[in-house]
C-alpha cells in the first residue's frame, strides 16, 4: 500500500496525520557493492545527495505527502517514488501540477534540511512506483530565477545487476519516526524477488532498517553508488519483524532517460533566443545539428535526433554570432546527465559563422541520452542532445520556438 506522510513543523501550515497500514511504501535509493563498510567521503556525498520532499495534497487541506529523494544531476533532477507524488492505485497526482517542495541538507550534516526549492513531476511510472522530478524554482520566491549553479551534490549510479546476497546496503532518508537531520541505517542484501517470473529481478530484499518517510531516499553500496530505490516495508505483527523491498536502479534508468529527453532538451531549446530575429546583441548559438560525418564544407549529413547502437562518432554542427576572438570557449558532453568529456580553447574563428565539434569512442556508444553544453566566457549558450538506441522518444519544439535542433550521422558535399 502507498504511504502518505504529514509534514509537521516544516512548512507554515499545520498538517493532519494520515493513517498508515502494515505494508508501507518507502522510497529510497540503494547502492550495491561487495561486503564492507562505506567510506566517510562516499557516505558524506550520499548523505548530501539525499533530499526531503513534501507534496501538497489538494484534496485534504494543510496535508502533505512526505518522503525522500536522490539528486541525480547537478541541474536538479531527482529520483523518488511515485507514491510520494501521488496515488499509485488511482494513477493520480496529489496535486494537479505535480508540485513538490525540496529540502536540502546543510553541509555539516548535523542540522535539519532546509526547505529551499520547488520542483515538478517530469516522468512517472505507477507500475514501478518511480518518479523523476526536476527543480524549477526557489521556494521562498517563485518569481526569482534559479541561479545557473544550484550547488547540488549528486550521487553516482551503480550497477544493480552486480548486487549479490550478503552485500552491504546503506539506506539514507528522512523517516518520520526520526526527526532532525538526515538518517542513515545499514544492513545486508537478504535476497531477491521476481514478481512476474520473467527472469528480471523486481526487488532486492534487505534487513536494513527502513521506515515510513524513507520513500524516495537513497540506498547505496560500499562505494556510495545508488543501486536501487527502497520502496516497500512488509511487517509481521506476530513476530514484530519486517523486511524492506528495494527497486533496483537499473529498472529506473529508462524512466530517467525519458525524463531527460522530454523535459530538459525541450526546455533549453525553448529558452534560447533565435538569431533570425536579429535582436540579439550578445553571443548566440543556434541551428545545432548532430551527425556521424560532415562534408568538406562542414555541413552535417542526414541530421537526426536518434542514432543506432553502432554509432562511434557524432559531430555537432552549429551557427554562431557575436562571438569575440580571445574569448574562452568551453564545451562539455554528458551521457544521461553525467559529464563524460570536457575541453576548452581560446576562440579564434571570428564573430560569426559555422563551427563543429565531435565526440568519438573506439567502441559503439552505450544506449542513452547524450547532451552537448557550450559556454563562452562562462555564459551558457546552448545545451541539448540526441538519443542513442531506443532509450528516449524524440521531442518536437512547440509553436513559436525556433526551428528544431537536429542531430545527424554525417553531411554531404552539398
Amino acid at each position: 500500500m502507498r504511504t502518505r506522510h504529514v509534514l509537521k513543523a516544516l512548512l507554515p501550515a499545520a498538517p493532519r496525520l494520515i493513517a498508515v497500514l502494515l505494508v508501507l511504501l518507502i522510497v529510497s535509493v540503494i547502492g550495491m557493492g561487495t561486503v564492507g563498510a562505506i567510506g566517510r567521503p562516499e557516505l558524506n556525498r550520499a548523505l548530501l545527495a539525499t533530499v526531503r520532499l513534501a507534496v501538497p495534497v489538494e484534496a485534504e487541506e494543510d496535508t502533505y505527502s512526505t518522503g525522500s529523494g536522490t539528486i541525480l544531476t547537478e541541474n536538479g533532477y531527482i529520483l523518488t517514488n511515485f507514491h510520494v507524488m501521488g496515488d499509485v492505485d488511482k494513477e493520480e497526482l496529489y496535486n494537479e501540477d505535480g508540485i513538490a517542495f525540496v529540502a536540502v541538507n546543510p553541509t555539516n550534516l548535523r542540522g535539519e534540511p532546509v526547505w529551499k526549492y520547488r520542483a515538478h513531476l517530469v516522468k512517472g511510472d505507477t507500475t514501478l512506483d518511480l518518479a523523476v522530478i526536476k527543480i524549477d524554482g526557489l521556494l521562498d520566491d517563485e518569481k526569482e530565477p534559479l541561479p545557473e549553479k544550484l550547488g547540488l551534490t549528486t550521487v553516482p549510479i551503480g550497477d544493480s545487476e552486480a548486487v549479490m546476497i550478503g552485500d552491504e546496503i546503506n539506506i539514507i532518508g528522512f523517516p518520520s519516526i526520526a526527526r532532525g537531520s538526515v538518517t542513515f541505517t545499514d544492513g545486508k542484501v537478504a535476497g531477491f524477488l521476481d514478481d512476474d517470473k520473467d527472469g528480471v529481478i523486481d526487488w532486492f530484499k534487505t534487513d536494513a532498517e527502513i521506515a515510513r518517510g524513507n520513500s524516495g531516499g537513497l540506498a547505496a553500496n560500499a562505494d556510495g553508488e545508488i543501486i536501487g530505490v527502497p520502496t516497500i516495508v512488509v511487517a509481521d505483527t506476530e513476530t514484530a519483524s519486517n523486511i524492506g523491498l528495494v527497486r533496483p536502479i537499473d529498472r529506473a534508468l529508462a524512466l530517467f532517460r525519458a525524463a531527460l529527453s522530454q523535459e530538459d532538451t525541450t526546455e533549453r531549446q525553448r529558452g534560447l533566443p533565435s538569431l533570425r530575429k536579429g535582436k540579439a546583441t550578445g553571443p548566440q548559438v543556434e541551428n545545432v545539428r548532430f551527425a556521424t560525418a560532415v562534408d568538406r564544407k562542414g555541413l552535417p549529413i542526414e541530421p537526426a535526433s536518434r542514432f543506432d547502437l553502432t554509432t562511434k562518432t557524432v559531430y555537432a554542427v552549429f551557427d554562431y554570432v557575436n562571438f569575440k576572438d580571445g574569448a574562452d570557449f568551453e564545451y562539455t558532453w554528458y551521457q544521461d546527465g553525467f559529464e563524460i568529456l570536457s575541453d576548452s580553447l581560446q576562440w579564434e574563428d571570428g564573430p560569426q559563422g559555422s563551427f563543429w565539434l565531435n565526440i568519438h569512442s573506439k567502441k559503439p556508444f552505450p544506449e542513452g541520452f547524450y547532451e552537448l553544453e557550450i559556454l563562452l566566457d562562462g555564459e551558457r549558450l546552448y545545451r541539448g542532445g540526441f538519443v542513442v538506441g531506443e532509450a528516449q522518444p524524440e521531442t518536437t519544439p512547440e509553436n513559436g520556438s525556433f526551428g528544431p535542433i537536429t542531430f545527424a550521422t554525417g553531411v554531404t558535399e552539398n
